[in-house]
């Protein structure tokens, strides 16, 4: 995977003045193994579910979380928002279901965009003000987004190989005064990255359907 573009969004509040109002659609959420829970369950399994996530899956960051996302979002008036639940189902064993944030066509080619209101700090572990994180060091981030790509790809066969990822970091780099800082990644991913991450949902939605009491 590589990183196309990075950028700090600085607001002014022209931009928030010309804000584009996206409609919330509300959808029901099927009953049934969601791919958050498949990824969770290998993050935990092998270790890489770190003090980090499960302060960011806590309800209250989650409900901020959110509140990010509606008013972010506004800033692109390109994207669709909420665009419903889509699955990954090869008619054998359970089907696996996510819903992600937004979607975007450009140029006949489709983005999936992620928003992410985080604790995390954006300074790599132990460096200097300024020495930010490799995004793609997230695994968590990284194989949500391409679990997306890979339902959008597979449930309604677009075009995909890129996701943007937007964080609101909510401490900055750890540097005083702690403020928050929002960045926006366009990451493309390759084709092995993309059938290894959807072999990995195939090898475990079993496991976690039989922990969830669906199967």
């Amino acid at each position: 995977m590589r990183i196309l573009e990075q950028v700090e969004v600085g607001l002014q509040w022209s931009d928030i003045e010309s804000m584009t109002y996206h409609e919330r659609v509300e959808h029901k959420r099927t009953k049934g193994v969601h791919m958050s829970d498949v990824l969770r369950y290998i993050a935990i399994k092998s270790k890489m579910y770190s003090e980090e996530d499960r302060a960011d899956d806590m309800p209250l960051r989650v409900m901020l979380g959110m509140g990010f996302e509606e008013q972010a979002v506004r800033l692109y008036k390109g994207i669709w928002w909420q665009p419903g639940e889509f699955v990954l189902d090869d008619g054998v064993g359970v089907p696996v279901y996510g819903s992600p944030d937004g979607i975007e066509e450009i140029r006949d080619e489709w983005l999936l965009h992620e928003f992410k209101y985080s604790g995390k700090s954006m300074r790599v572990k132990g460096g200097k003000a300024g020495e930010h994180v490799d995004v793609r060091t997230l695994w968590l981030y990284m194989q949500q987004i391409m679990s997306y790509i890979n339902m959008l790809r597979l449930d309604k066969g677009l075009e995909s190989n890129k996701g943007v990822l937007h964080v609101c970091w909510k401490y900055g780099d750890y540097s005083y005064p702690l403020t928050e800082r929002y960045f926006r990644y366009t990451i493309e991913f390759e084709e092995k990255e993309l059938d290894g991450n959807l072999a990995m949902l195939q090898a475990h939605k079993e496991q976690v359907a039989i922990e969830k009491g669906v199967l």
